[in-house]
């Protein structure tokens, strides 16, 4: 999906509301051709979106066929997504990260929706192929990175689905995968929550694509953006775990902003300038690259 064309940004109203923001996902999925990349090694993960009154206990009661067609729109309603928190565990570079439900795609997954709900059902208990939820779409591949290197020929699947039953079914824990969950509220989801507070040193082809001067060591040192996630009240309907940090940066960050992108538009994209450099010149520099994009 190409949202930096002219075409793209002057069709989409201005600061559309989070409703707005999910129905025209919802309509961009289900119209475009997402681009799947050659891949030696595949993952997929579900986006998975709810709408529900702020302060309620659950989804809220509504006809989501309504409101995907513009039949429904109510200031009260909070459009939410969920977020997993890793189990931490040795060797394992995404342990202890936040990320959407789902894993690698094995060999008896007849496409990527199938391997990211097989995944969510082991990791989180949700069955996105009952009628609770309803599948909208799949997101453009991401390529998968690792200890700030670029992993030739793995592929990330994003695919999206929105709840539509009135009550969330029941969230049970793989503990071995999942330490905690969260739904998070699209507006705290916006470039102003970002901050640059994940210390990195980037290396490989990732390096050279990022930096002007890979050769010279302290210029691969950089902050990655990030989000510091909140739920909404009530507490027990929103998160598993009120007091443990949901820190959103990486792939999930940047799958959570081709999202956002393109239900409301380029203004909504997360992470960018997509690092920041431990040097001030070195970020004037990124700077000046990032306005001529």
């Amino acid at each position: 999906f190409d949202l930096r064309s002219e075409e793209s940004l002057t069709s989409m109203a201005p600061c559309p509301s989070d409703l707005q923001t999910l129905r025209q996902l919802a309509t961009r999925l289900g119209d475009a051709k997402n681009e799947l990349q050659p891949s030696t090694k595949r993952a997929a993960v579900a986006l998975i979106f709810r709408v529900r009154a702020a302060g309620g206990s659950g989804a809220a009661p509504l006809n989501v066929e309504e409101l995907l067609k513009g039949k429904a729109e109510d200031e009260s309603l909070a459009v939410e997504l969920l977020y997993i928190l890793r189990t931490s565990r040795v060797g394992d570079k995404w342990s202890g990260h936040v990320a959407f439900p789902g894993g690698k795609r094995e060999a008896d997954d007849p496409d990527d929706r199938a391997a990211a709900a097989r995944e969510t059902a082991e990791e989180i208990g949700l069955n996105l192929e009952s009628d609770d939820f309803l599948f909208l779409g799949q997101l453009d591949d991401r390529v998968v990175t690792g200890g700030g290197r670029i992993i030739p020929g793995f592929f990330l699947a994003p695919l999206v689905w929105l709840q539509r039953s009135e009550v969330t079914p029941a969230i049970t824990m793989q503990a071995s995968e999942v330490a905690a969950w969260r739904w998070v509220p699209l507006k705290a989801l916006s470039p102003e929550e970002v901050k640059f507070d994940v210390p990195l040193q980037i290396s490989g082809h990732l390096a050279s694509m990022l930096v002007p001067f890979p050769c010279l060591p302290a210029l691969t040192l950089v902050n990655m953006p990030s989000i510091d996630l909140q739920a909404l009240e009530p507490l027990e309907a929103s998160t598993s775990d009120p007091h443990v940090l949901f820190r959103l940066w990486g792939l999930t960050l940047r799958a959570t902003s081709d999202a956002l992108v393109l239900g409301a538009g380029i203004d909504r994209e997360l992470p960018w300038p997509p690092l920041q450099f431990r040097f001030r010149v070195a970020n004037l520099l990124l700077a000046a690259c990032c306005s001529t994009q």
